[in-house]
């Protein structure tokens, strides 16, 4: 068996990453999971000078297309520099083609004390999930397309067996096997949105067997970073009979929500219904 890559994505020079295999999504065995190149372009705003200490707390990313598994080429621009607030967009390109573009908001990283009325966080009750320690680990199901980023680049735990599968809500806990670039250690950022755009896998508004319901975007707002490695995501769909759905996930770490995440997805039938393995 080949050495298997130590890393989702490597640099190639300025500006320029090849993903590995660890990248590959859930629809085209040539595409990229949208939460391996979120991450990537999430790593690299983190990564970006400011003026002062900043810290990512929305993110908003636009697929224009599916992401090769090619090399792939990033742009920043500072839109807004501050001492508070900091906006910094980001075009990912293949080929010279654009195929998505991601707009982030940074704020000030402070030290304040906040009177004792101000509102808590909900807790992991009121999001609806329990420790990850207390789920089992998950077993996404083989589609047959070989290393795919949701099924080995996370660990995943979950009472809600078969990710893609069932319609309805769901949830998991996720947490990144691998660094983002090279050897560089996933911001905690970086990780709240590579888990974030799990949800329309865990809460599919139709059957992932008979439909095809990809997100064209990804909306995540950050309220604090969690605690640790693991970020919790508990979703719900709906669709509408125009063929569109939405996704909305509330984002927790073990002490309890911190952030949401919506995405918008096109919905149509298969033309060549899936047969699960094993069935038939």
């Amino acid at each position: 068996m080949p050495d298997l890559p130590a890393t989702l994505f490597q640099q190639d020079g300025p500006g320029r990453y090849v993903p590995t295999e660890w990248c590959r999504g859930p629809w085209d065995p040539n595409a990229l999971h949208a939460g391996s190149s979120g991450a990537l372009l999430t790593q690299l705003v983190d990564a970006h000078p400011a003026l002062v200490p900043m810290r990512v707390v929305r993110l908003s990313f636009d697929i224009v297309k599916p992401v090769p598994l090619a090399p792939l080429d990033v742009a920043l621009d500072v839109e807004r520099e501050g001492k508070r607030i900091q906006v910094v967009s980001a075009v990912l390109s293949a080929e010279g083609v654009e195929v998505t573009r991601m707009r982030a908001l940074r704020i000030r990283r402070g030290d304040v004390t906040l009177p004792e009325d101000a509102p808590t966080s909900p807790t992991l009750d009121d999001v609806g999930l329990t420790a990850p320690e207390e789920a089992p680990e998950s077993a996404p199901p083989d589609l047959g397309t070989g290393l795919t980023f949701f099924a080995h680049a996370m660990e995943m735990r979950s009472s809600h067996q078969g990710l893609l599968w069932p319609p309805g809500p769901g949830s998991s806990w996720f947490r990144l096997r691998h660094p983002v670039i090279d050897e560089q250690p996933a911001t905690q950022a970086a990780r709240v949105v590579a888990a974030a755009d799990f949800g329309n896998g865990l809460s599919a508004p139709v059957s992932y067997l008979d439909w095809i319901y990809i997100n064209a975007d990804l909306q995540v707002m950050i309220q604090r970073e969690p605690v640790d490695d693991w970020v919790g995501v508990a979703s719900l769909s709906v669709a509408a009979a125009d063929g569109t759905a939405l996704t909305t996930s509330r984002l927790a770490d073990r002490t309890g929500q911190i952030g949401t995440a919506t995405q918008s997805l096109y919905v149509e039938p298969r033309a060549a219904p899936i047969t699960p393995a094993g069935d038939g």
